[in-house]
């Protein structure tokens, strides 16, 4: 997927690809998970979280078309900041079109992330899909590290590929497959380059 075309995926253009190659579809369900919490708003009118936000929507948005593919987008914490509920932005099935108005939120609360690893590894282990990705997105260490950890691990066994991408913050003592980014603007190309080397490998 080219990060400059991602502008036309909301009108269903296929030049959001590279090139186009006959493969076996990837059988794959994705569950994206996105840290809300007041940190992201990073101090600075709420850059790093609408930047998530919009790479959410952009990256539901290009796989929607994929035969094979099915995906979901949950942020927590939920709306009203509560360290047990989730925000649901997109069931997997749904159009992203439909649900762009969900993708407009705001910072708030803390980092209740086992809670959300909880959900998305219940909500993957209910698919029919052979392979099973958890991708989670954000900028800081979970309100509990030990059980979110263990959560991890747990799902893990279950055979959930769990990848974890910190925005200028280290995930790799939490996630088997972490990736840090630097920047807001590294993270479109980054988010995108994961989901490519997951859905064409293997």
């Amino acid at each position: 997927m080219n990060p400059t075309r991602l502008h036309r995926a909301a009108v269903g253009d296929a030049q959001i690809f590279e090139r186009k190659d006959e493969r076996i579809a990837p059988n794959t369900a994705l569950h994206l998970l996105v840290d809300l919490s007041g940190s992201m708003t990073g101090g600075q009118d709420s850059v790093e979280l609408d930047a998530a936000m919009a790479m959410a929507m952009a990256l539901a948005l290009a796989l929607e078309p994929m035969k094979g593919v099915s995906r979901a987008v949950t942020a927590f914490p939920s709306l009203q900041g509560r360290d047990d509920q989730v925000t649901r932005l997109l069931s997997h099935g749904d159009r992203a079109g439909a649900r762009g108005g969900a993708f407009v939120q705001r910072g708030r609360g803390s980092t209740p992330m086992t809670g959300a690893l909880w959900f998305a590894a219940a909500d993957l282990l209910s698919r029919t899909e052979v392979r099973r990705v958890l991708l989670t997105l954000t900028d800081g260490e979970p309100d509990d590290w030990k059980s979110a950890r263990d959560l991890v691990k747990r799902a893990a066994a279950s055979g959930i590929e769990l990848i974890g991408i910190g925005i200028r913050h280290d995930v790799s003592g939490l996630f088997p497959v972490a990736i840090q980014v630097h920047s807001v603007e590294a993270l479109k190309g980054e988010l995108f380059r994961v989901a490519e080397r997951l859905l064409l490998t293997r």
